[in-house]
Order: C-alpha cells, then structure tokens, then sequence
C-alpha cells in the first residue's frame, strides 16, 4: 500500500484486514506500507526536494503504523529526507517498545546519505534499498556517486539491498552489477565501490531478508525455491575484466524450479 498523508484509523483497519487475508506467499504477500517523503524520481536530476510531509506528521503516521507491527517503507532519495525517516523510526521505537514483531523498515530509492546517519542506519537495522542502474542511466558522476554511497553504508555494516529500479532502468541484472560495482562498458573501473560479490548478495540474500524471505529465497540451497540464472560466463574467474558484465548473457532461466527461458531458442539473443 501506498500512503502519501496521514491515514485516520479506518484506513489503517482496512490494511490489518488485507494483511491477515495475505499473510505470507512466495508470489503475493502483505505487510508492508510504503511511504513517500519527497517528490524526486528516481529517474529524475533535480536541484533539490520538496518534502511531502513535515516531521511531527510523518513521525505520528510511522508511530501508529509501527505500533500495529508493520513494515515501514519510507520512499526518500535525498540525505534530508533519510535523515527524517531515521527520525521517525527511532520514534516508533521510543513510543512501541511492547511491539513483538521484529523491525525491518526500509528506506527506498535511497540516492545520498549524511555521515552522521550511517551509524543511525545500522542501530535501527534499517534497510537501504538503492538502484544503482537508474543512475547509471544517466552521466557518470550520478553512477560514481551511487556506487559510493553504497560503499559507505556497506562499510558501516548496516542492512543494504539493491533493486533493478524498473520501470525508470531496465530490467536487466548483468548491468545493474556493472553499475553496482562501478564498472560500465565505457570502461570505468577504476570508479568500482563494491565487490562483485557483495552486489550480488545485495541483489539476492539481502533482498530476500528485506522482505522477510529469507527462508525461502536469495540463495542456492536445499529446501529454498529454485529462482536460478545459468549465465554466458563465469563472472568471477580471474580472467573476467568488470566491463565484461554488461555482455554477460543469461543462457537459462529457472523460476519455481521450471525453466522459463532459453537463450539458444531465441537466436536474436
């Protein structure tokens, strides 16, 4: 659910009601409301932001909806509006401290942060969820600036996962690594701020965690569901330049354990 104001108490019960009808599935589940504090895009080079909600209101809406043991998803690019979401998270702990269900709230399209929110990031074991390759979109420096900043929360060991950014970047996972790690095909390596390793956990196993999946996906393991890619090449030989990712191609792709694509029968690809 969507949620751009304060919510009056029936909106809030007819939430309760959507999430106890889809508790947990692999496919659809509930639990989560997203926030939204300023107006960027993630597709979009602005100047500034304009904040959506002052910092009493969105403390109020993010105290009641903590209190009913919901996820929180605050929806801010800029390191103003991340440093009022951490403000109103560490609220919700003061005010709920009898809340059982454990806290992953989530900062989305997470683009700048202060340093001095990085240790508040990691206290509150709250998410950042970034998209490299929407910047890597754009010119370089809005790549170079992505890939540091998150280098700069991995470093502080608080919780980071990535998404595609889709619909404003494409949907294709060889360059958003290229992009998570700094490398392009115009050859910016030497800009790379995060192992090829940790971009693919934030991809997967971190994903999985943020969406309480965990036990169900983000790695290769008996038991989990078998959403697997075979790729073109081995992108972690000691052969393999970092501007090689974007020509990696997926050779198969299994989904629930059933193969759902094969690269050799479609020859344009």
């Amino acid at each position: 659910m969507q949620v751009t104001s304060d919510l009056p108490d029936t909106d809030l019960d007819r939430v309760q009601a959507l999430i106890a009808r889809y508790p947990d599935d692999p496919i659809v589940k509930a639990g989560a409301v997203s926030t939204t504090l300023d107006d960027r895009r993630a597709d979009a080079k602005m100047p500034g932001d304009r904040l959506l909600f002052d910092a009493d209101t969105f403390n109020r809406l993010v105290r009641r909806l903590d209190a009913r043991g919901w996820q929180v998803i605050a929806r801010a690019a800029s390191d103003l509006s991340v440093s009022m979401a951490l403000g109103a998270f560490e609220h919700a702990v003061r005010s709920n401290p009898d809340r059982t269900a454990e806290r992953r709230h989530r900062i989305n399209d997470l683009r700048a942060v202060a340093d001095d929110d990085l240790p508040r990031l990691k206290a509150l074991n709250v998410v950042s969820a970034m998209a490299p390759a929407a910047a890597a979109d754009r010119d370089g420096p809005d790549a170079q600036d992505m890939a540091s900043t998150a280098r700069r929360i991995a470093l502080a060991r608080a919780p980071l996962a990535f998404g595609s950014g889709w619909p404003s970047a494409a949907l294709d996972p060889m360059a958003a690594l290229a992009a998570s790690t700094g490398a392009t095909a115009a050859g910016n390596d030497d800009v790379a701020q995060i192992s090829l390793k940790s971009a693919i956990d934030a991809y997967t196993a971190a994903g999985a965690w943020a969406s309480f999946d965990e036990q169900r996906k983000g790695i290769l393991a008996p038991g989990m569901l078998a959403d697997i890619v075979v790729l073109s090449r081995d992108i972690f030989a000691k052969s393999a330049a970092p501007t090689e990712l974007p020509g990696t191609r997926v050779d198969v792709t299994i989904f629930d354990g059933k193969v759902v694509y094969r690269r050799s029968e479609h020859a344009t690809n």
